[in-house]
């Protein structure tokens, strides 16, 4: 009986021992920056997240401060480091450096070998932990967008392409590739004059993976080689106008879709898939259909500057000076969540209206979750009295008690701009939604 038990804790023990040794290891997936040279100081919840820009390589672009120390983390936690090899060193604009990594909760000062820079300024930091090697430049001059960008090469069989451009805000593109190589330009036919986008590296395959994001170079050399396209196959091409970056990933069809908003006989309440889920198309799957009826006032009645009344509600029970609230600062997130009501109300009351913005419509609802949470924590540390919870990717039912918890721990009362949904998962309270069929029922009785 003893020898069974040694076996089961011999067998537990190197489980446990494989276990450690995986969460010990660099992961390749994100990147932060640390330290007092730059804006996170030495707070873990507001290190500097890199740009991931091909598979372990990361790109940052923003202020240090002369004499100061910097190093990189590989995760929000005091866990795993990327320091210097050699102490005190001083890095220079042009200059490449190695880096060590340690995995340790408590690493020692012999081996925190932090950086420095020697001249205050904006900086590009590269680091590639495939090699682990850091390079700081000089950030690249901005490069002027076209008003209008135009796909061509031999994976569109060199037939050119226009990728539009929506509000001012993005350009996108599904598009169907074929192996070869494809780039961007801004005429819709070659000129003399035509201006050519490829990628800042060589041999970068089109589809690089799942969130990666980068900047591109222009030329005018119309023999540049642009993206290489290695499997054939429909791709979304994705131009982000702010921040002069592309994307391109092969597409998928979106399994799930719902139908949200105040003309739907739901409301916002996307927890209910009753009659708001859209379904594939029976003869093009990748066509998703929803049939129904939008109108306005599903309850007989029109309710002019909701959110704005919600947020002067809130205040009458709680009477704060600061309000937080999170949200994507595009012009569909402040559109989603009325951010000109609750602007209004905020101007209204003369109180101060603490924001926290990141990019939350993703299809990543766990990442959506955890930026969330870290927009909460900054929220309570800016000093905010009450956060209005506006509609969010990140309040995912399973998530909310977890990002919502900084609040709790910090006794912020929160209000929800859905409802319901929200309370019932762990916001302090709403305004409920009507219900016509209630509403029904008790509008018969009386008869």
């Amino acid at each position: 009986m003893k020898r069974i038990a040694y076996i089961i804790i011999a067998t537990l023990s190197a489980l446990t021992m494989r276990a450690a040794d995986l969460s010990n290891s660099i992961e390749y997936g994100q990147l932060y920056l640390i330290g007092p040279a730059c804006s996170a100081g030495w707070n873990i919840d507001n290190a500097l997240e890199f740009n991931k820009i091909a598979y372990g390589v990361f790109e940052w672009t923003g202020d240090l401060t002369a004499g100061e120390d910097f190093k990189f983390m590989n995760t929000r936690e005091w866990h795993k480091h990327l320091v210097s090899t050699e102490s005190g060193t001083v890095a220079q604009k042009g200059g490449t450096y190695t880096l060590d990594f340690y995995a340790d909760w408590s690493l020692s000062d012999d081996k925190d070998r932090k950086l420095k820079v020697a001249t205050s300024g904006t900086y590009t930091i590269i680091v590639d932990i495939t090699c682990m090697r850091m390079t700081l430049q000089e950030p690249a001059a901005a490069m002027p967008w076209p008003e209008k960008f135009y796909l061509v090469g031999s994976a569109t069989d060199n037939q050119v392409i226009e990728v539009p451009n929506f509000y001012n805000v993005e350009f996108k593109k599904n598009v169907t590739l074929k192996p070869g190589n494809v780039k961007l330009m801004d005429t819709p036919t070659v000129t003399a004059s035509t201006t050519y986008y490829v990628p800042r590296f060589d041999d970068v395959d089109v589809s690089f993976g799942k969130g990666y994001t980068s900047t591109m170079v222009s030329t005018s050399d119309a023999n540049a080689a642009g993206w290489s396209v290695s499997v054939a196959g429909n791709y979304t091409f994705y131009l982000d106008e702010s921040s002069h970056s592309y994307q391109c990933n092969l597409f998928k069809p979106r399994q799930v879709l719902y139908l949200v908003g105040g003309c739907c006989e739901k409301s916002w309440n996307y927890w209910d898939k009753s009659n708001c889920e859209f379904t594939p198309d029976a003869s093009r799957p990748e066509v998703l259909v929803w049939d129904g009826e939008l109108r306005i006032g599903w309850d007989g009645t029109i309710e002019p500057d909701r959110f704005k009344r919600q947020v002067l509600l809130f205040h009458d029970i709680f009477a704060f000076k600061k309000l937080g609230i999170a949200y994507e600062d595009t012009p569909a997130g402040r559109g989603s969540i009325a951010l000109n009501e609750i602007e209004d109300a905020a101007r209204e009351l003369g109180i101060t209206l603490l924001r926290c913005t990141d990019t939350f419509d993703i299809q990543d609802t766990d990442l959506a979750s955890e930026r969330l949470l870290a927009c909460h924590k900054k929220l309570v540390d800016q000093g905010a009295e009450a956060v209005y919870l506006t509609y969010n990717v990140g309040l995912q039912a399973g998530a909310m008690r977890r990002v919502l918890q900084p609040l709790a721990d910090a006794h912020v009362p929160t209000f929800s701009q859905l409802g319901a949904p929200d309370v019932i998962h762990g916001a302090l309270l709403s305004v409920a939604q009507s219900n016509t069929a209630e509403e029904g029922r008790f509008s018969a009785g009386l008869v």
